[in-house]
């Protein structure tokens, strides 16, 4: 009789404990959960680069067929340098001669990294 008795409580308990873990909140159907946002993370802009900048002189600025001047220029900022007028590249600062053939406007350009270059008459 106590075995009868044990059995019963066992098969009255079980259901009730299946009953009552099933009673826990269950999902909607199709309702997905809401997720808070990600963290954001801020990116800085990027460091501001100097524009470069360029000088040139002529000394004398004006001379003759076949006589000389020279050319002195002063750059910054500048990744690289060019002077028309059959000079060509040069470096970010210097000085050179020139004997002009004919009636010559020198242009010196500055061009930095990434920038788009700025001429400079003489």
């Amino acid at each position: 009789m106590r075995r009868t008795v044990a059995l019963l409580v066992i098969l009255a308990v079980i259901p009730m404990l299946l009953l009552v873990a099933g009673c826990g909140k269950k999902p909607t159907p199709g309702v997905r959960p809401t997720l808070p946002p990600p963290a954001r993370t801020e990116t800085p802009p990027p460091a501001a680069v100097a524009a470069p900048t360029i000088e040139i002189q002529a000394n004398p600025s004006t001379v003759e067929r076949g006589q000389q001047t020279t050319l002195t220029w002063r750059s910054q900022n500048a990744a690289s340098v060019v002077i028309d007028g059959g000079v060509g590249n040069v470096s970010e600062s210097g000085s050179v001669v020139v004997t002009p053939r004919e009636s010559t406007t020198f242009t010196a350009t500055a061009k930095g990294a990434g920038e788009r270059p700025g001429p400079v008459p003489a």
